[in-house]
């Protein structure tokens, strides 16, 4: 099977070692990750949406467009075109990272955006993701078909856990149905993504030479609504389950 059919048959590709032997990669992840766990070691989380879920969105500032600038050296458009007919440039790139926390991290099964929308996830693993530190779980086999919550959740799963290498990519459609699961390492795991849209939705490339590490909401916003439904997942998720799954068929 090749690369293209592989991709559509599972909705996702992971690419082994694609920057392991760069050392430019090796050198600017490594800085990246000391930035990290200085500004974790001084950030007051609690206030953030979803980090009672273990989960927090990361602007991960000029290091996004290193990273990126290595991919595409690397020839990452090839493999995009191979697997998407496309190029790159025919998309609009946006960039985003996500923070798991050490004993969180658990999420319940989502699609990133509406079936219908086109959008394509490029994540790179700048540290090692193990079994234990909350790798990414998909589902393999509901993404060529608009699958309501109640459908999924009836539906038989092909599902498969995803631990990546330094270096490694993982490149999927964003109808995979996924999450994240529980960190168990007793570290931080950290994943950086970048998102190709399809250009009519007029995203622009938002790199930036000289932007910091930002932490932002993920999940639920932080004002006292937010909160409530946060403490409401964490604490009562099968509530939430519940309502997605009523909701989906009414």
């Amino acid at each position: 099977m090749n690369i293209k059919d592989n991709f559509e048959n599972n909705g996702y590709i992971k690419i082994d070692n694609f920057l392991s032997d760069s050392n430019d990669f090796i050198k600017v992840s490594d800085e990246l990750h000391i930035k990290l766990q200085l500004k974790i070691s001084k950030y007051n989380f609690n206030n953030l949406g979803g980090y009672k879920i273990g989960n927090i969105n990361v602007h991960a500032g000029k290091y996004s467009k290193k990273i990126w600038e290595l991919l595409i050296k690397n020839n990452l458009d090839d493999v995009i075109i191979k697997i998407l007919n496309k190029s790159v440039k025919d998309f609009g790139l946006d960039h985003a990272g996500n923070l798991s926390f050490p004993g969180k991290g658990s999420q319940q099964f989502h699609t990133d955006g509406n079936f219908e929308d086109t959008m394509y996830l490029v994540s790179v693993a700048t540290q090692n993701i193990t079994y234990a530190s909350g790798p990414t779980e998909v589902i393999s086999n509901l993404h060529q078909s608009k699958t309501p919550y109640w459908k999924f959740i009836l539906s038989k799963k092909k599902k498969e856990i995803i631990p990546l290498k330094k270096g490694d990519i993982l490149i999927r459609k964003h109808c995979v149905w996924h999450r994240g699961t529980i960190n168990k390492s007793g570290n931080s795991r950290f994943l950086l993504t970048y998102l190709l849209h399809e250009k009519s939705n007029k995203l622009h490339n938002k790199f930036d030479n000289n932007s910091e590490i930002i932490f932002y909401n993920n999940f639920f916003k932080s004002d006292v609504k937010g909160k409530i439904k946060e403490f409401l997942y964490v604490r009562f998720g099968f509530i939430f389950f519940l309502y997605k799954f009523m909701r989906s068929i009414f």
